[in-house]
């Protein structure tokens, strides 16, 4: 028989255990040998940052702080520190011990962990001057270079990202880096709608990586979007593979199985084959359903329903005596309407007036909502609060929006007139209603059944709201509440308002495009109908961002009757709404 395991053997055995992930078995090694080396500063280390693998936040923090006591310049203890105040959600502590860590850190690792710490806690400018010292010392750090770019990414720096991601391949020491970047390069040039320089990068990593799933999916969207379209199937099937489900790739393998389906969606119904479409888009959302459990798209239903009826003709006519505290000095714009209604589009041609500044996806709006018990002390569910809120209240919204406002825009913004837009802020009009007694609002519609359908066909971003675009029947069930609110804010806002309809739009821009600036107030600018010059290199972060780059077409109104019989259920539901807004046959 053997002797005792040594400690070497011990650490051996723990760190194969950590790495197979059996972290139980892992713990109970580095804890034996802690027993007989309790400041051992590699097995504290190791064991803390086991802790937060294992989940245990709380223990993690106290373990790094050990590490702390032995050394308070300890830069990565401090940084764990972070990591796990963060986990806990103690963001001031966690803030403090990275500021603490700022005042010791040196050498490449020591600011690098630093980046990392800021970029987890969303701080990007920080993390971004953390990889920048780090840079300065080692101008070809792959690891700083990498998160750089993702840091700036993350800023909306895109041609900084570009820039950073191009340096990154040129430092690539290994096969498996340089994929990396061009693969991260290849993806910002198609989202930046450069995608004949795009192209060229995926075929270089495909003959590489013949059946990675992420490869694949990026090379069968850029075959789509160059009119490849039967090219684009096949290489889409085969990130798809042959049950619909298995994927040879990237951990994520599920999320990537469930973008190809979309895609081959895409590609199927631009071949005009409905059928199979769905069917493909049916794949794509069954699988995105098994992975939004998180999300209550029945909760997002009575959020609207709550506004309906919160918000009618007498509360409105009460919001002077409210809005006393605040002394309208702007008119900003909200631009609102159901998802899939044409709202981007419009939005590229409102940003290329030289008096307007659009904020994208980054409502400020949404800022105030997120920021709303700290702004107003009211810690009830909108829109009930609403009953008890103070005239100081709504003026400190109203200046927390236009700082949101000022950081989102950035030097864009500097004297021009802010728009808001966010499709879905359309239910929060009420809100808008009282904050703002001096806003215009621009309310994009599309027939109905083709919002229905093209909801169904999206591949969005899931929350509670999104998350019911995943079935038809909830899609329905959405518009429908969205909608109604909309026909009752009709009657009740006090606020000027104007309805366009998007296949008006895309028949005659330039009537339209007058019509919108005329309601604004803005003088008519020709730049306005040279909005796809801005396009081109630029990040949308909707999934229109590849059509609004394309010249305008009518394609995609009408669309629905390819899809009838998909939709015949629904219909009766959508009839008031087809009726309403003038889409009746």
């Amino acid at each position: 028989m053997g002797g005792p395991a040594s400690s070497s053997d011990l650490l051996a055995q723990a760190v194969a255990h950590e790495g197979a992930g059996r972290h139980g078995a892992a713990a109970a090694l580095y804890d034996r040998l802690l027993a007989a080396a309790p400041d051992d500063r590699g097995l504290l280390h190791r064991r803390a940052a086991l802790a937060l693998a294992m989940g245990d936040a709380g223990d993690a923090a106290g373990r790094y702080r050990r590490l702390l006591a032995l050394d308070a310049g300890d830069v990565p203890a401090l940084v764990g520190v972070a990591e796990a105040e963060r986990r806990r959600g103690a963001l001031a502590a966690a803030v403090a011990a990275l500021e603490q860590a700022e005042t010791v850190a040196a050498g490449t690792a020591g600011w690098r962990g630093l980046g990392d710490g800021w970029r987890r806690l969303g701080a990007a400018a920080r993390a971004r001057a953390a990889y920048e010292r780090v840079l300065a010392i080692d101008p070809e750090d792959t690891a700083a270079l990498n998160n750089l770019a993702v840091t700036l990414l993350a800023e909306d720096r895109l041609g900084d990202a570009e820039t950073t991601f191009r340096r990154l391949l040129d430092a690539a020491r290994d096969a498996a880096t340089a994929d990396r970047a061009r693969y991260a390069l290849a993806s910002l040039l198609e989202l930046l709608n450069r995608p004949d320089e795009a192209a060229p990068l995926a075929e270089e990593l495909a003959q590489r990586h013949d059946g990675d799933a992420a490869v694949l999916l990026l090379r069968g969207r850029l075959q789509r979007r160059a009119g490849a379209l039967a090219e684009a199937c096949a290489t889409l099937r085969r990130a798809i593979g042959s049950d619909g489900r298995s994927v040879v790739g990237p951990p994520d393998a599920a999320a990537l199985c469930a973008g190809a389906w979309h895609e081959l969606g895409q590609a199927l119904d631009r071949l005009d084959q409905p059928d199979a479409a769905l069917a493909a888009f049916e794949s794509a959302n069954g699988m995105r359903r098994a992975g939004a459990r998180r999300f209550d798209p029945a909760r997002y239903r009575r959020y609207v329903d709550a506004c309906r009826e919160w918000f009618d003709a007498p509360r409105i006519a009460g919001f002077p005596a409210l809005q006393a505290a605040i002394r309208p000095t702007e008119m900003p714009v909200f631009f609102v309407g159901f998802p899939r209604s044409g709202t981007t589009l419009t939005e590229q041609i409102l940003a290329a007036h030289p008096n307007l500044a659009t904020t994208g996806e980054h409502s400020p709006l949404e800022t105030v909502k997120a920021e709303w018990p700290r702004l107003t002390g009211l810690d009830r569910l909108l829109p009930g609060c609403l009953d008890a809120i103070a005239p100081e209240a709504v003026a400190a919204c109203r200046r927390r929006f236009f700082d949101a406002a000022a950081a989102a825009l950035g030097d864009a913004g500097a004297g021009a007139r802010i728009v808001d837009k966010l499709p879905l802020n359309i239910v929060d009009l009420g809100l808008v209603n009282l904050l703002f007694p001096d806003a215009r609002v621009i309310v994009a519609l599309r027939d109905p059944r083709d919002v229905v359908l093209s909801c169904f066909m999206q591949n969005f971003r899931l929350n509670d709201a999104m998350a019911s675009f995943l079935a038809r029947e909830e899609t329905v069930a959405l518009y429908t509440r969205v909608m109604d609110l909309w026909l009752h804010y009709r009657e009740t806002l006090t606020l000027p308002w104007l309805e366009y309809r998007y296949e008006d739009l895309v028949a005659d821009v330039e009537t339209e495009a007058r019509r919108l600036v005329d309601f604004l107030g803005e003088p008519w600018d020709p730049a306005v109908l040279a909005y796809r010059d801005r396009v081109r290199g630029r990040s949308i972060s909707t999934p229109s961002y590849e059509a609004v780059a394309e010249p305008v077409h009518r394609r995609a109104a009408g669309r629905w009757h390819r899809y009838r019989a998909w939709l015949a259920p629904e219909l009766g539901r959508l009839a008031p709404f087809v009726e309403a807004f003038g889409y009746a046959e």
